[in-house]
């Protein structure tokens, strides 16, 4: 059993905290305004967003240390591990003022874990997940099966994403931003790598229709699991996919949506192989 202490709370974010593009490494200029500037019509580069944050035990008093190798996950919430075989256990106290869930993908639930409300003829306990009330607590429990592990041809792990559920349309679209991790314009930590190292990247995208996404390597290239080699592949919203790369160029790399549109919205970073 695999146990994650994880509270949805209300915190400013800052998409930009640098206050400048650090991918031309001059301030912003008029068109980039548009979008971290706050303005008619526009938010500007803070907000106030529901994050999941982890905590150490079911007191949530002590956040959950983030490792190293997560520091440039940003806005994500914590990364749960597990293998075939293990079940995941998820304490979850909603801390902010509107309704939340954990939905998760891939994994085998019962319907008092499944973090999703519509009516599916349930009542009692298995509503209760369905919808957590501001101030209150949900115990999720999750089994990780063997179909959702690695497949025939897949890599040698897998990314299954969770996310909040109440109102998916309503959380991704005001005020949409383009961000990688909830960083426009290269504003997040880098990505660090090493040269010759073995590097497994896992990509996700959530939101509209116009979230199609297409993440572009700079400078090295990844295999998928179908063992395809590229440099570029393609998201759908809800769509999760890892690769693999193995670094033989060395520097600064640019990362990076070829959307053009994305492109003048923010969403580049960069990575760095040392």
């Amino acid at each position: 059993m695999r146990v994650y202490f994880i509270a949805a709370e209300e915190r400013p974010w800052d998409y930009a905290p640098r206050r400048r593009n650090e991918l031309s490494g001059r301030p912003f200029g008029e068109d980039e305004k548009v979008f971290v500037e706050r303005r008619q019509g526009r938010i500007g580069s803070t907000y106030v967003k529901s994050l999941y944050r982890g905590y150490t035990d079911a007191s949530f008093s002590r956040p959950a240390p983030r490792a190293a190798e997560e520091r440039a996950n940003g806005m994500l919430g914590p990364t749960i591990r597990a293998e075939v075989g293990d079940k995941i256990k998820v304490v979850f106290r909603n801390r902010t003022r509107i309704p939340q869930s954990v939905h998760a993908h891939g994994v085998f639930y019962d319907k008092h874990s499944e973090g999703t409300p519509y009516a599916d003829g349930t009542r009692g306990r298995d509503k209760a997940d369905d919808v957590v009330a501001p101030g209150r607590s949900h115990t999720y429990v999750w089994e990780v099966p063997e179909r959702a592990g690695p497949g025939r041809g897949d890599l040698s792990s897998v990314l299954w994403m969770y996310h909040g559920h109440v109102d998916e349309a309503a959380d991704t679209e005001s005020n949409l931003m383009h961000s990688i991790n909830g960083y426009v314009y290269g504003n997040g930590p880098l990505f660090e790598v090493r040269r010759r190292e073995r590097v497994r990247w896992h990509t996700f995208s959530m939101g509209t229709e116009v979230d199609l996404h297409t993440p572009h390597w700079h400078g090295n290239v990844v295999t998928t699991g179908m063992g395809m080699r590229s440099d570029v592949t393609a998201l759908l919203p809800g769509q999760m996919m890892s690769a693999d790369m193995q670094p033989d160029a060395a520097g600064v790399w640019l990362f990076h949506c070829h959307v053009n549109d994305h492109i003048t919205a923010g969403m580049q970073a960069r990575y760095a192989v040392r």
